[in-house]
């Protein structure tokens, strides 16, 4: 919808939203026209849905658990579980005049880390997003169209899926932030101006897990192993 969400330190999605707002999606590679600034390589476009004169709404409910894989004989003590659930709303505050668009996205994954090489559970890390989005389309006159919107995606994880992370090494990380836009567009015979604004705030903030003792010991010349580096300082 114009809102840009690139990350300005990595080139690549600076944002997560709610797949259920989804109204068409376009993918731009090679030759990216001048419009979209920054863009390398590949531009990802999307359209969301807004409320028409009829209401239309939905509910989903997205499960799966490691009693729902096969089983890994080396690593029998990693579990996991995941959800992914979401509402939509749509429909007329006034006919022919007003209508809106909303949604929620909820989303959890609970998943155990085991150390690959001595099949020891490291630590069990949970990821929590909510993902709300909601847009109010205004057609005062025949050719005039105001568009507001709003959409968020707080994210949080307990710590780290990478199996070479120490636990006292171990990172939280928060992310997300809020975005708004309002939009104005006249038409005439032969043309169309549009005039926006809009906002992207985004955080992304890595804090070590557990903070009541780190490792402070420097290393020098010599190979430091994780039975090192769980000494403590």
């Amino acid at each position: 919808d114009g809102v840009n969400i690139t990350d300005n330190l990595t080139g690549t999605f600076g944002a997560n939203f709610n797949s259920e707002i989804i109204q068409e999606q376009q993918i731009i590679t090679g030759g990216v026209p001048a419009e979209y600034e920054g863009g390398q390589g590949l531009i990802s476009r999307v359209i969301t849905k807004s409320g028409s004169n009829e209401f239309h709404g939905s509910v989903n409910y997205y499960t799966q658990s490691d009693s729902l894989v096969a089983d890994n004989k080396h690593l029998e003590d990693a579990t996991f579980s995941t959800f992914d659930t979401a509402f939509t709303l749509g429909g007329p505050i006034i006919k022919d005049k007003l209508w809106f668009f909303s949604s929620l996205q909820r989303k959890e994954r609970e998943e155990d880390i085991v150390d690959p090489v001595t099949g020891n559970l490291l630590r069990t890390v949970k990821t929590e997003e909510d993902l709300g989005f909601v847009k109010l389309t205004w057609q005062p006159t025949e050719n005039d169209r105001v568009v507001a919107e709003f959409f968020n995606d707080p994210y949080e994880r307990s710590g780290s899926a990478n199996t070479t992370v120490v636990q006292n090494r171990d990172l939280a990380r928060v992310q997300g932030g809020d975005n708004y836009k309002l939009e104005y567009s006249h038409a005439w015979e032969n043309l169309i101006l549009t005039a926006n604004i809009v906002s992207h705030e985004g955080e992304l903030s890595n804090t070590a897990a557990d903070t009541s003792s780190r490792n402070d010991v420097a290393y020098t010349g010599v190979v430091v192993t994780n039975a090192d580096t769980q000494k403590g300082g």
